[in-house]
């Protein structure tokens, strides 16, 4: 689609901080239990791996889809990706100091990096750490252990492996401090 489609009125000329904000919010509700992928993808998208970049890549591009019903992959306007720019650099400075995720105390440091180690994949993946290494590594935020305690409030509801985490999961979080 080009200019003449209508998208830049809808999209461009109608972008401001409320439709930004609403897409932000959806690419944050869309990553509950994947926090650890946001935080590290916002963080360096040079560094990061490839699969976390397209994943928030994705949930960008579906945000905005959801929020103007504009679908950024068919339109080729340098304007309207200058949205999804937008989005992400507003992602990463709502993200940069880790957000809303729940800060470790330094000196448990230690039992959260145990307890996170011994939980099962989904469940350590909500957490926010990276399953991706033996053993699983905690998100590190500014150094300091970062829990996705929301992602594990989810992961206790929907996933099959909950019953049997759910003591591990609980002593998780309650060794966690909320953000502030």
């Amino acid at each position: 689609m080009d200019d003449h489609s209508g998208w830049h009125e809808v999209l461009v000329e109608g972008w401001g901080p409320l439709v930004r904000a609403a897409v932000v919010e959806r690419v944050e509700r869309s990553l509950v239990g994947r926090r650890g992928v946001l935080v590290r993808a916002l963080g360096d998208r040079d560094e990061a791996r490839y699969a976390w970049t397209e994943e928030v890549h994705r949930a960008v591009l579906d945000g905005i889809r959801a929020e103007t019903g504009a679908d950024l992959d068919e339109l080729g306007s340098q304007a309207a990706w200058s949205t999804y720019e937008d989005v992400w650099h507003a992602l990463a400075e709502r993200w940069a100091a880790g957000g809303t995720l729940g800060r470790v105390p330094t000196h448990l440091t230690h039992k959260a990096t145990t307890i996170i180690a011994a939980l099962p994949t989904s469940a350590a993946t909500a957490a926010g750490a990276d399953i991706g290494v033996v053993p699983a590594a905690p998100l590190q935020v500014a150094g300091q252990v970062r829990i996705d305690v929301e992602g594990l409030h989810a992961f206790l509801a929907m996933d099959p492996a909950a019953d049997t985490a759910r003591g591990l999961v609980d002593d998780l979080i309650a060794i966690v401090e909320p953000a502030s």
